[in-house]
């Protein structure tokens, strides 16, 4: 019969294995974090925005650029090309949380995005429950109004 014995871990063993532990939760965190992308000398960056109130409201996200899908991970801050571009974004309804949203219009704004710059999102539903907005940009630091279209009927 064999002898078991206990084994024993050396402190500096548990200590090496809890930093790498560590080290792997704060790398994981970075994926989630809330970070804003800046814009660049050749890049520009849309931000999603919010519409509506306290009864009824949501998010507005591009979800595709010049016809390219953004990814759903990507739809808070996309950093994109600056020049002609045409997003299109979504407009989703949320039930209390931006984490149960479903998409309810979309629109297609067709704009030219300074290098440098940061544009925010922006709906308003054109009467309560109708499902039609006006959606527009405007540029973050002036906030001058860069684009604008209706969603279609």
């Amino acid at each position: 019969m064999l002898d078991a014995q206990p084994t024993r871990t050396s402190p500096r063993r548990i200590g090496r294995t809890i930093a790498i532990s560590l080290l792997a939760a704060l790398g994981g965190c970075a994926l989630f974090s809330d970070q804003k992308l800046v814009p660049t000398e050749h890049t520009a960056v849309l931000r999603s925005g919010v519409w509506g109130g306290v009864y009824r409201g949501g998010t507005v996200e591009a979800v595709a650029i010049n016809g390219n899908e953004t990814g759903w991970r990507l739809r808070k801050d996309v950093q994109v090309a600056a020049g002609e571009a045409v997003p299109l974004f979504w407009i989703s309804l949320c039930d209390g949380s931006a984490i149960h949203c479903n998409p309810i219009a979309h629109a297609e704004l067709k704009t030219t995005l300074a290098p440098g710059h940061s544009y925010l999102a922006h709906a308003k539903e054109q009467g309560n429950g109708t499902n039609r907005f006006r959606v527009w940009l405007t540029d973050e630091t002036s906030g001058a109004v860069v684009s604008e279209a209706e969603t279609p009927n």
